[in-house]
């Protein structure tokens, strides 16, 4: 997977910022778009590499828990 793909933004594009917060040591930033109702959840390690994205929050514990 290139880089590029590892970073873009989900479709649609994710141009609300809901939250940012941390988790078990993770950035964690809450997304939405203004013209989808659908939200994500991004993740950062604290030296900002990016981890992944999830579009359900249990999703997102089992991002957390894979990247261990």
């Amino acid at each position: 997977m290139t880089a590029a793909a590892r970073t873009a933004e989900p479709d649609p594009e994710q141009d609300l910022l809901l939250d940012v917060f941390t988790l078990q040591g993770l950035a964690v930033a809450h997304t939405a778009s203004s013209s989808h109702p659908g939200q994500w959840w991004h993740l950062w390690t604290a030296d900002g590499r990016y981890l992944g994205s999830a579009n359900r929050p249990e999703l997102l514990g089992a991002l957390v828990r894979h990247t261990r």
